[in-house]
């Protein structure tokens, strides 16, 4: 089976490895395409996406957004070079994965630490 693909692109990222990262209308992937489409993927994955594309649902948050563009990309490249199996290549990416997680973890506890302590004071409005 077929299908244009209409309506699905919403925004080209960036360009990384080679790869375009769009961010893509995962409803209407999963109502059109494919229904279990969740978070991102790429060729090498779901035949209906264009060779060189990582597609990331625009239902993520912004805080998931780079983690699962980490994981496709990995993903893609120990499927297609290393010829691993999806499932194989897909828990091997969750180990990248998961040491950027906590790496920003790490960040992110370091610099609040850093702060110390922050006045609770709100200033006056905008037009107040």
């Amino acid at each position: 089976m077929k299908a244009k693909l209409k309506n699905i692109y919403r925004r080209k990222l960036r360009e990384q490895d080679g790869l375009a990262i769009w961010i893509v209308d995962g409803a209407t992937i999963r109502s059109l395409l494919y229904t279990d489409f969740v978070m991102g993927g790429t060729e090498a994955r779901y035949a209906f996406i264009p060779k060189n594309e990582v597609w990331i649902d625009n239902a993520i948050s912004g805080e998931e957004m780079e983690y699962t563009i980490t994981h496709e990309i990995e993903e893609r490249k120990l499927m297609m070079e290393a010829k691993l199996s999806y499932g194989d290549a897909h828990d091997k990416a969750v180990e990248v994965e998961q040491k950027m997680r906590k790496k920003d973890i790490a960040e992110v506890k370091e610099h609040e630490e850093k702060l110390g302590e922050v006045e609770n004071k709100i200033y006056e409005t905008y037009g107040n």
